[in-house]
């Protein structure tokens, strides 16, 4: 088990704290879910890299919904970044790349940690999507993550 220490950072040796201001942007109060992404890079130095704060009409429209009727918004949910490249990389179109599958031990972390993170937290497994299921994104993103 970890510890979620008082700042809202989780305390673990299998973490390495991370901390990316473009999306610390208030205190989370209550955590409502868990996205599960895929990075589509090759570093996780990339995906923090690549991070904006721009917001969709699928993002206000659902915000404006009451949870349970809405799924989890980056203002209620912890995102998981899992490393893994799209391929062909010189496709134009996202939508025609395909993420490669999950390393094993990135299969195992990822189940560690959101049985961790659920049972720290008290978030429903009805309450952890992969990306594509909350967003219009490419589906095969984190396709093959599971658990």
């Amino acid at each position: 088990m970890f510890l979620i220490d008082m700042h809202g950072k989780v305390i673990h040796k299998r973490i390495k704290l991370k901390i990316s201001l473009p999306i610390e942007k208030r205190p989370m109060n209550k955590v409502r879910g868990i996205i599960v992404h895929q990075t589509g890079g090759t570093t996780a130095k990339s995906a923090f890299n690549s991070y904006n704060s721009g917001k969709s009409g699928t993002h206000r429209r659902e915000m404006a919904k009451n949870v349970p009727n809405r799924y989890p918004s980056n203002q209620d949910s912890i995102g998981i970044e899992i490393v893994g490249q799209a391929f062909p990389v010189n496709e134009p179109d996202h939508d025609k790349r395909t993420y490669e599958a999950l390393t094993k031990e990135q299969g195992d972390s990822l189940k560690w940690l959101i049985q961790e993170l659920r049972f720290s937290l008290k978030v429903p497994l009805t309450e952890i999507f992969r990306h594509p299921t909350v967003s219009y994104k490419n589906k095969t993103e984190a396709a093959t993550a599971s658990w």
